[in-house]
């Protein structure tokens, strides 16, 4: 959850701000966009008891209002810094009094006090304090010590820094930190960088718990997560030296001695996880990710697919049909000699009164099937619209309406289907009868039945199919193509890396420069298919296109039979469009990257050592935020790792410390905030988190300690 213990709400000073005036409608407004869920309204030297309620009641909804102050405080250097107070919202009346009873003499620009006179007056009260540092108004470390020492509890002690880096850096050397934002101009309030919490606090007792290390406290609010125990072994293959762990619906984390199981525990709970439960996690293994990189870039036989382009079929009937084409001739001359030396029952035919009739050629089966084609996605829309559960967005009678005019679509689409159908078929059967009555009554009076037509028109229509049909399968291959991007990862200032796949065709145009290795048939045979399909589309009406067709008939029957034939597939990584190969460790960065945010949908992550080949501010500033959005969404997520930003900054609620000794193996589990990790065969065993995470996650407490002096 969000917070921010340092939150200015008015101008107090007169060198501050006018943006830090505001009203309860803007901080309602603002404290939504931001998602804080817990606010301490913090003001230089006052405390503004009537806006406190007011801000309260406003956002009463959404979050919680804690009452505090900012105090210019005198350490015992006499250096003048800030000290903030924050109180129990139960008590905000007693905290008003107070705070009205030590200011009474002072304006906010003139107030100031010495830091443990200040404590004497305040002690009685339920505070925490947060002081300023590696900022500006900040105590010497020297003063801030001293002042703990003269604290009942030096554990509500908080120190704030001015940014992530001084974050870390108090993190590490064991003070306690927290966030606030400080806020100057509201206008931007949702813009400032919050604190986050580890878990939903109720209420200022529940957070005093957790700081205090409430045993009991912590173990309930922690097992809230807690999914299952499960057995793993210490030697996987054989299932030998088994043990029970926890695993949470968090960050797990695995550490310790190097060849003392971590690895076992991974692939024991893969296995579980498999097995017992039928799920797929996850399972990643730092370390070089070449084959991973091989793997990606690969082109495979699924790319090869129409199904890669935005509404095209394969074409197989039209290319079928130039395949096993066969020309219809015009009727011989001969045909007519014969018919009128033949015609002695002249005089037979014209007593059945029979009627010359002539064909219309006006059937036309295209018209028909582009009809029909319309009706077709008309009806398959519907059939998908049922489906679709954004049309719960439509009130209900906006559904009824739509579904009403979406079927009085269909069915007039179908009328029209059969309107056409039953007019293409009645010229088909007008020019049948045509054709076929003068020879049925040629054969009912003995003589050789005349020529209905002279078989041109026929021939012309046919040749005119082909050379449309030649056309368009070249067209599609000319002008589709279609280019997908999918994000991978980020390599920092390097930019974002794409994996770019263009789907395109070999055509008439790249046929002779295009990169046969893009395709997935012989180079040689598609070009001779494009050459002769353009011959057909250019001398079908002029010239004899028998070879080119046979040529097509050689290469349709050696198997392209569809445009998925000519489907020319190039996979690249890019950078801001550009073509981009990773070094091997940035295929570590990109590849862990990849895989948890490829599969987000999954329920289990398993990461053995990502670690490896990763630098410490990829891993702070990229891995970091990606394992806390998985424990965000209650995910499981176990990971082995020697990196204490991993290990730490993750917040995990499981730690699992693997030991070993003289063959000796131990196992410990505990969290962070606790301070506990416990031997799992020996309640009586129990190891402090913090000294265990700094000798095995920091390289011991001299190097742990040197970092942190260099940083100070």
């Amino acid at each position: 959850m969000k917070i921010d213990f340092h939150c200015h709400t008015k101008k107090t000073k007169s060198d501050e701000a006018d943006s830090r005036n505001l009203t309860p409608e803007l901080f309602k407004e603002k404290i939504i966009l931001s998602g804080v869920k817990i606010v301490a309204i913090t003001n230089h030297n006052l405390f503004d008891i009537e806006q406190y309620y007011k801000l309260k009641e406003t956002v009463k909804e959404y979050c919680q209002v804690w009452p505090g102050i900012e105090l210019d405080v005198i350490g015992k250097s006499q250096t003048v810094g800030h000290l903030i107070l924050i109180s129990n919202p139960a008590d905000v009346e007693e905290f008003s009094d107070k705070m009205n009873e030590i200011l009474k003499e002072y304006t906010p620009d003139s107030f100031n006090i010495k830091i443990d006179e200040l404590y004497q007056k305040v002690k009685s009260l339920n505070l925490i304090y947060v002081v300023h540092c590696f900022k500006k108004k900040e105590l010497p470390l020297s003063d801030i010590e001293e002042f703990e020492k003269i604290m009942d509890n030096p554990k509500r002690l908080f120190k704030e820094p001015s940014s992530l880096t001084s974050i870390t850096v108090l993190q590490s050397n064991k003070h306690r930190v927290i966030v606030g934002t400080d806020v100057i101009d509201w206008s931007k309030y949702e813009s400032y960088n919050f604190g986050e919490f580890k878990f939903e606090l109720n209420d200022f007792s529940s957070f005093i718990k957790i700081i205090e290390k409430d045993r009991t406290f912590l173990k309930d609010l922690v097992d809230e997560e807690l999914n299952e125990n499960i057995k793993v072994y210490g030697k996987y293959d054989t299932h030998e030296y088994p043990f029970v762990i926890p695993i949470y619906n968090d960050v797990n984390i695995i550490f310790g001695d190097r060849g003392s199981g971590k690895s076992e525990i991974l692939k024991s709970l893969n296995e579980y996880y498999k097995i017992e439960k039928n799920e797929d996690p996850v399972f990643y293994v730092g370390g070089d990710q070449e084959n991973w990189f091989k793997n990606l870039i690969k082109v495979k036989d699924e790319d090869f697919s129409i199904e890669n382009f935005d509404s095209l079929d394969e074409m197989r009937d039209e290319i079928k049909l130039i395949a096993n084409f066969i020309d219809t001739t015009p009727t011989k001359i001969k045909k007519y000699v014969d018919y009128f030396q033949n015609s002695k029952y002249k005089a037979s035919k014209e007593r059945m009164k029979c009627l010359v009739i002539s064909k219309k050629h006006l059937f036309n089966s295209y018209n028909y099937n582009n009809i029909y084609n319309e009706y077709k996605k008309i009806a398959n829309f519907y059939k998908d619209y049922k489906l679709l559960k954004i049309k719960s967005i439509l009130s209900i009678e906006e559904q009824k309406k739509l579904g009403s005019l979406l079927l009085k679509l269909i069915e007039e689409s179908y009328k029209e289907v059969l309107k056409e159908w039953i007019n293409q078929w009645s010229e088909y059967l007008c020019d049948d009868f045509a054709g076929n009555i003068p020879i049925y009554v040629s054969e009912n009076v003995g003589e050789p039945s005349p020529p209905t037509e002279t078989g041109f028109a026929t021939f012309a229509k046919n040749r005119l199919k082909l050379k449309k049909t030649a056309y368009d399968i070249l067209d599609v291959l000319k002008n589709k193509s279609n280019k997908k991007e999918n994000y991978i990862g980020s390599l920092g200032s390097k930019g974002k890396v794409m994996l770019s796949i263009d789907y395109s065709f070999i055509n008439a145009d790249n046929k002779e420069t295009i990169d046969a290795k893009t395709l997935n048939n012989n180079k040689t045979d598609l070009k001779s298919f494009i050459t002769n399909l353009q011959k057909i589309m250019l001398f079908c009406i002029s010239g004899n296109v028998t070879e080119d067709i046979i040529k097509i008939k050689q290469l349709y029957d050696k198997g392209i039979d569809s445009i998925n034939d000519f489907i020319s597939v190039k996979k690249e990584f890019q950078i801001d469009k550009k073509g981009y190969t990773p070094s091997k460790g940035e295929n570590s960065i990109l590849a862990l990257q990849h895989e948890l945010l490829s599969k987000k949908g999954k329920n289990i992550f398993l990461i053995d050592e990502p670690d490896l080949s990763l630098g410490h501010t990829y891993i702070n500033d990229v891995i970091v935020p990606l394992f806390k959005d998985i424990a965000k969404s209650h995910k499981i997520l176990v990971v082995a790792t020697h990196d204490a930003n991993i290990a730490v900054r993750t917040r995990p609620l499981n730690s699992i410390l693997k030991i070993t000794d003289n063959n000796c193996y131990k196992t410990y589990v505990g969290n962070m905030f606790s301070n506990i990790l416990q031997n799992i065969e020996n309640e009586d065993d129990e190891l402090s988190w913090k000294e265990q995470s700094v000798k095995y996650l920091e390289g011991g407490e001299a190097a742990f300690s040197e970092r942190g002096d260099l940083y100070e």
